[in-house]
């Protein structure tokens, strides 16, 4: 039997409270019965890698540093994404990422995470009491050295989860502590978080404790717990030799929205960083406002990320708060990078080869 979580203050006799308690039966009973028909399929890593393609790329102001953004898009609608993952070439190591649902009726975040260490990144998100079908979105944000001889950063930066063990409660919450000492991104998953009904992510970003994370249920009870995880890398950068070459700094940008049912805001790199990763916090104060898209931006203008969340259901108006964090190398005196030409990639291109649908160029 299901047992609803009704907002106080909403009803104001027990006539209402039947006319309204009956139809939310029902919008459940459709849901439930839709989900096991309408989970987007899993395909092999290869056919993964051949729909994912480069979007957008930047470099540092040092030149060492190379960034890219690469984006799957399901391509048909469904209710319920399941670990959707984007794959770069492995040329690229990937440190930060981000997906989307979508905002009407409503298609939710239950993940966004590191894939296989750092070869992808995937997202989870699925409807709830009400049929949300749509088509999701998946980004991971790519970075490499452009110095021939310079070690590839795969070994610079490390992952590390916090994985409990946690009781399940209705709003879980989780911090990972870097290894490192400059934290660049982090992720979040909801274990329970892919069943009907659901738990749902409002919170994954930079903290003190170096990446927090938190999820509640919605208008039903359902348990779940969540686990973080952070990205963090040393900030002296040797050489294969073990000289010091220089040092990593790191820059977080939080931006907050106006308050609304479904707010949203951006947050952009000052000139001269990188993008690695994005964070979302949704400051709440009844029923709930939960994320739905979390997008990572890298273009020949400007570096950032934009966060949005929304009531759902139950009115519920809140602010979120975008957090874009990057960095740059800044060589030690003497240093001299020995830098390539700048590569120039059509838009649209893939792990599998040119997708022939873009015109655009980066140059990095």
């Amino acid at each position: 039997m299901a047992i609803f979580v009704l907002p106080i203050g909403v009803f104001v006799s027990a006539n209402e409270l039947k006319l309204v308690f009956v139809p939310l039966v029902i919008s459940l009973t459709f849901a439930q019965g839709a989900y096991a028909q309408t989970t987007a399929p899993h395909g092999p890593e290869s056919q993964v890698r051949a729909e994912t393609f480069m979007v957008g790329g930047g470099r540092d102001e040092s030149g060492l540093l190379s960034v890219a953004l690469f984006e799957r898009t399901s391509g048909k609608d469904y209710n319920h994404f399941d670990n959707f993952t984007a794959i770069p070439p492995n040329t690229y190591t990937v440190i930060g990422g981000g997906g989307m649902g979508c905002e009407n009726p409503g298609n939710m975040l239950t993940t966004s995470a590191n894939y296989a260490h750092t070869k992808g990144w995937q997202i989870s998100s699925k409807d709830h009491l009400v049929r949300g079908p749509c088509q999701a979105k998946v980004w991971a944000i790519g970075i490499k050295t452009n110095v021939p001889g310079i070690p590839n950063l795969s070994g610079s930066f490390d992952l590390n989860p916090e994985l409990g063990p946690h009781p399940k409660v209705q709003y879980p919450t989780s911090s990972a502590v870097p290894r490192h000492d400059i934290v660049v991104g982090g992720g979040f998953y909801v274990v329970g978080g892919e069943k009907v009904p659901s738990n749902f992510a409002f919170e994954t970003y930079p903290s003190y404790e170096g990446w927090t994370v938190a999820s509640k249920d919605h208008g039903m009870v359902h348990p779940a717990y969540i686990h973080s995880l952070v990205v963090s890398i040393r900030s002296e950068f040797r050489g294969s030799d073990g000289k010091l070459m220089g040092r990593f700094e790191r820059v977080v940008v939080p931006v907050e929205s106006t308050y609304a049912s479904h707010p949203q805001s951006s947050a952009f790199l000052p000139s001269g960083y990188v993008l690695t990763g994005c964070g979302a916090k949704v400051n709440f104060a009844s029923a709930g406002n939960l994320l739905y898209k979390i997008r990572p931006i890298i273009n020949a203008s400007q570096q950032g990320c934009e966060a949005a969340s929304k009531d759902h259901i139950y009115f519920s108006p809140a602010t979120i708060t975008t957090f874009a964090i990057g960095i740059k190398f800044v060589p030690e005196p003497g240093v001299k990078l020995k830098l390539p030409p700048p590569d120039v990639i059509k838009g649209g291109d893939s792990g599998g080869g040119d997708s022939g649908g873009g015109d655009s160029a980066f140059a990095w």
